[in-house]
């Protein structure tokens, strides 16, 4: 578990690259700013959340940090919801729709801050037991993301070739985060399976990463372009981090695996 820690704190902090380099072209844009705000949510703050939660052998810490992993998805959830709205174009958002992410935001909060009905129980395996505002969460998070993605998805007509473009890399963002969270994050954890909840950042790091480049990038290579620069960059980059994971285990005296050798591959592959 100690190598898994480490790839979700290197990924948590890695996640910020992307929105630096794009608040670094244009200082004075709410856009850039507020993607950078998403990137600290979902990557450093999220990660220590997860770390800490493993980490500790504290049960009242590990509440709190359980109850920061949860914050963390509604703060996500705001965030998307408003950065949608000024990215790739802008829209204004309609009383009902902030009615319908406030107020269950706020409940939810409510719920798993001050009450023990959202979290019902941990034990000392750490193993949260959750109770029905778990479903009202899922639903409502669900409703928030989705809403944009469908929105966004239907002006596809109505936009620029460029905004077009820029929606299609967000939307892939967004997608590829929520079916790989979706059953390590949600539907896992629901059942009593909660130590792969570490893969969240990771898709974390995912969808900032796509959303950064559709940010900075004003003009887009064919989709077979942009497979060939993936393979490319993989047939150079594998190679080398096998090689420097392998030192890296023996320096560090990690236990010899398979496991433990894709992850630290995995840490290297994302340097590279």
């Amino acid at each position: 578990m100690d190598i898994i820690k480490l790839l979700i704190l290197f990924v948590g902090f890695l996640t910020l690259v992307g929105p630096i380099i794009v608040l670094n072209r244009n200082t004075n844009s709410n856009k850039s700013r507020l993607l950078l705000l998403m990137a600290i949510v979902t990557g450093p703050f999220w990660a220590i959340s997860i770390y800490i939660f493993f980490q500790t052998e504290d049960i009242n810490i590990a509440r709190i940090a359980l109850n920061l992993i949860y914050t963390v998805s509604i703060l996500t959830a705001i965030l998307t919801f408003f950065f949608t709205k000024i990215f790739p174009y802008k829209t204004q958002s309609r009383l009902y729709e902030k009615f319908l992410l406030y107020v269950p935001a706020i409940i939810i909060l409510y719920e798993v801050w001050l009450t023990n009905n959202f979290v019902v129980s941990l034990s000392n395996e750490k193993t949260p037991g959750f109770g029905y505002p778990y479903i009202f969460w899922v639903f409502w998070f669900a409703y928030i993301i989705g809403s944009r993605i469908y929105e966004l998805g239907k002006n596809l007509g109505n936009i620029t070739e460029i905004e077009k473009r820029q929606s299609i890399y967000l939307v892939v963002g967004l997608i590829i985060a929520g079916l790989g969270m979706t059953p390590t994050n949600i539907i896992l954890p629901y059942i009593g399976i909660y130590e792969y909840i570490w893969v969240g950042p990771i898709m974390g790091f995912f969808m900032i990463g796509f959303i950064s480049y559709s940010v900075i990038t004003l003009r887009f290579g064919a989709f077979k372009t942009i497979l060939n620069k993936i393979l490319s960059f993989c047939s150079y980059a594998i190679l080398p981090s096998f090689f420097i994971g392998s030192i890296t285990i023996l320096l560090f005296n990690i236990t010899i695996s398979i496991k433990n050798l894709a992850v630290v591959m995995l840490i290297f592959l994302l340097s590279f």
